[in-house]
């Protein structure tokens, strides 16, 4: 029945869907990236991308897709994956105020700090996975473009993917030699400086290394002290070699990583809400809101915040044509990441919750994948397996919060937990693109995936005064339950109370199997206008939590969440090839969607858990705009339309009240989301142009707490941006002045109850400068 109802919506509202979903991008196959607009061409070529792991128009593919070339990324200010809200319809970034940022797409997303959180919206560079959001943070660096694919792509690209996923293009090694730089000077003494070279190092081997630092005085200041933070110190690099050994034989190599030192961004206190109100300390509860203003925050007036995360990536990909019409392809890849990271989380100096992180990722996958192109079927068969080991030791100081003030009539101020978690996946799958004519293909997907997870998770406390208070918890708990009385002794150094109120180490095992599928029909009603529809169905896998709690369920893993979509649409190129006019809609049936939510601990009140939540749907639809109108100029535009709905589910909203929460919204998701940029090329004498562009972005408002709440509202907000300089004529150096969010609009990111306060976390500043690029 609720298939039944994604297919009536999809039938009712397809006569609408006159244009194509899709792509944006600057499409010029013969221009560079800095090619000037006198010498690009007046009409709209096909971008090739990968979305469906093989080379292809992109407009040839029922996929609704965003492709960003490399020079729309410098004209936007596009610098890391948050940024791409401004040029992706549909796409939303929520920072969680630690080193995990989340992204959504078509508002499914999964919103948890933990550093081994799983993604509803994967990010892969060049068909390898960053397989955990933390490890994103470096990854926009000398690239060709970047690919953004709304919907499952469970088929192809395995589990997390649910959403969608981003995927990197980086630039590749070059025939001849090439070199070139970028630097960049803004408010706040923010440098940026970009750098490649690139060329032949033998008859068979070509090389290129780019490297990037950016690094900036803070930009956020105290409002009750004299004191700063939000300064940024991140270097990265990324290195290719493209080897072709033999003929039909080729491998490339790819080493990358960065190291981010930069002082963390401070949130900003909105609430005081206490979670044991009779006993909030005075200093507390009287502590000064922070003012509208993105720059001024609070935070530790006891320990400076910091950040030191360390990222390397190496991965092979070899493709070897056995014969005309079929490929091996082998692609392995190894990830670690280290962090050691101080954050204060609650928007003030006092104690109240600082969190400290030691955590280690390692990471692990192989793809092996069989591709064929016959008379009718273009086919894929293949396999993959990947692993993961991670590890959080964090430490938080809540030495101010109320509820730790008396506990069984005890006080303590810190706890300490770590977390261990082996996640296994192996997948088979295949697909297959049928052209059952020479205007219509079926594009078919099947893949099936085995996931085991395995968890140790631990509460562990020093002080003496922590030990006792559970001590006396366990007591108080056998009493109440008819347990005979018995000695607390904690294990490994944990605390965590199991189901006879003595001290436990929880551990937790999920073993979870799921098959993935897409089928999808492409048909070509006239020369450059394509009608697709497609439905599909993605898993994202089973999670656990990473947390200080006191009960053994509260580590509990959820289960794997499901999304079947059903989407229609049209890729159209129109008016002599001066205009792509592109849009789909969709309908999503959520079951066991995945959430970082709470239950009410009978200790220390609402604490964080993650829970399953039975239903739910979304549906709505996107617009994508690319028009020349003349030579010179350059139109772009979106609009993305969201409505999401939870159907069933009974649970604690922030503030650890239980709702109902039938009919409320997603987090994250905003009901529209539009951008507009234009962009205009003149010649100049002495063989330079000038150019001069700008751009808007607006988000709707949402909720970041399933609108539980006003305290979690996310306003609305406008982003205006503009440029303006010079280049040369055969596009070998480009000068231009820059500003960002120029009217300054106050915007936030997220809305987080942490302990005794409600904190922001917002988006930057009015921010301006100057760039200089030379390519040689």
């Amino acid at each position: 029945m609720r298939q039944l109802k994604g297919v009536l919506y999809l039938a009712t509202a397809a006569p609408c869907a006159l244009f194509a979903s899709g792509v944006l991008a600057q499409t010029t196959p013969a221009s560079s990236a800095t090619e000037p607009a006198s010498q690009a061409a007046t009409t709209i070529e096909d971008i090739v991308v990968t979305a469906q792991k093989r080379e292809q128009a992109v407009n040839t593919i029922p996929l609704a897709i965003t492709a960003v070339s490399s020079q729309q990324l410098e004209n936007r200010g596009i610098e890391t994956v948050a940024d791409l809200q401004k040029v992706a319809p549909g796409f939303s970034f929520a920072d969680t105020g630690v080193n995990a940022p989340v992204y959504s797409l078509r508002g499914v997303g999964y919103f948890d700090y933990s550093l081994a959180a799983a993604p509803a919206v994967s990010v892969y560079l060049d068909e390898v996975a960053l397989p955990y959001p933390a490890m994103t943070q470096g990854a926009m660096i000398d690239l060709q473009r970047v690919e953004v694919l709304r919907g499952p792509q469970g088929t192809l690209f395995g589990q997390n993917a649910t959403g969608g996923l981003v995927n990197y293009i980086p630039a590749s090694p070059t025939e001849d030699p090439a070199a070139g730089f970028k630097v960049s000077y803004g408010r706040f003494n923010r440098t940026e400086l970009e750098g490649y070279v690139s060329g032949p190092l033998s008859e068979t081997l070509r090389g290129r290394l780019a490297v990037q630092s950016v690094q900036s005085d803070d930009w956020q200041y105290s409002y009750t002290r004299d004191d700063s933070t939000g300064g940024a110190n991140r270097t990265s690099a990324r290195a290719l070699l493209d080897w072709d050994p033999a003929a039909n034989l080729s491998v490339t190599f790819n080493l990358n990583g960065y190291v981010d030192r930069s002082a963390p961004q401070a949130t900003q206190l909105i609430a005081i809400t206490p979670l044991t109100p009779a006993r909030v300390r005075p200093e507390v509860a009287n502590y000064p809101l922070a003012p509208h203003n993105a720059r001024a925050a609070d935070w530790s007036d006891s320990h400076d915040p910091f950040r030191d995360d360390r990222f390397w990536q190496a991965s092979a990909k070899a493709v070897w044509d056995i014969n005309d019409s079929l490929t091996l392809t082998s692609i392995t890849a190894y990830s670690s990441l280290d962090t050691d990271d101080y954050i204060d989380r609650d928007g003030m100096s006092n104690d109240n919750s600082q969190y400290g992180l030691d955590g280690r990722i390692e990471a692990f996958s192989q793809e092996l994948r069989l591709s064929g192109d016959a008379q009718r079927l273009n086919w894929v068969l293949g396999a993959s397996y990947s692993s993961a080991d991670t590890e959080e030791n964090s430490t938080v100081n809540i030495e101010s919060s109320s509820n730790v003030q008396n506990s069984f009539g005890v006080k303590f101020s810190d706890a300490s937990s770590r977390v261990n978690n082996k996640i296994r996946s192996s997948a088979i799958f295949a697909s297959g693109d049928w052209n059952l004519t020479d205007s219509l293909t079926l594009t078919t997907g099947l893949r099936y995936t085995k996931a085991e997870l395995d968890f140790v998770g631990c509460t562990n406390v020093t002080e003496p005064a922590a030990i006792q208070a559970f001590a006396n918890i366990s007591a108080f708990f056998r009493n109440a339950n008819g347990l005979p009385p018995a000695a607390f002794i904690p294990v490994d150094g944990c605390v965590v109370l199991g189901t006879d109120f003595l001290a436990t180490e929880p551990r937790k095992t999920l073993d979870e199997d799921n098959v993935s599928w897409r089928v999808a029909l492409n048909w070509e009603v006239a020369d450059h206008v394509r009608l697709f529809a497609s439905t599909s169905r993605g898993y994202k896998a089973g999670n656990s939590i990473t947390v200080a709690g006191s009960f053994d369920t509260q580590y509990n893993p959820v289960r794997q969440e499901e999304l079947t979509a059903y989407e229609t649409g049209v890729k159209a190129t129109l008016f002599d090839r001066t205009m792509q006019l592109n849009a789909s809609i969709f309908y999503y049936d959520y079951i066991d969607k995945q959430a970082r939510s709470k239950i009410v601990d009978p200790v220390f009140g609402p604490l964080q858990a993650l829970v399953n939540i039975p239903s739910a749907n979304a549906k709505g639809g996107e617009i994508e705009l690319q028009w020349l109108p003349m030579a010179g100029l350059t139109v772009n535009g979106g609009l993305a339309y969201l409505d999401t709905e939870i159907e069933e589910f009974i649970g604690f909203d922030a503030l650890g009240a239980q709702r109902d929460f039938a009919g409320k919204p997603f987090s994250f998701a905003p009901k529209l989301q539009t951008n507009l940029d234009v962009d205009y090329s003149w010649p100049l004498s002495n063989g330079m142009e000038a150019f001069v562009g700008g751009s808007v972005a607006y988000r709707s408002d949402a909720t970041a707490d399933f609108d539980s709440d006003p305290l979690f509202d996310i306003d609305a907000y406008t982003l205006v941006d503009a440029r303006l300089g010079v280049t040369s004529a055969d596009g070998r150096w480009r000068f231009s002045v820059w500003g960002r969010n120029l009217t300054d609009e106050y915007y936030w990111h997220s809305v987080i109850r942490v302990q005794d306060s409600v904190v922001r976390v917002a988006g930057q500043p009015r921010t301006y400068g100057i760039s200089l690029g030379v390519e040689f």
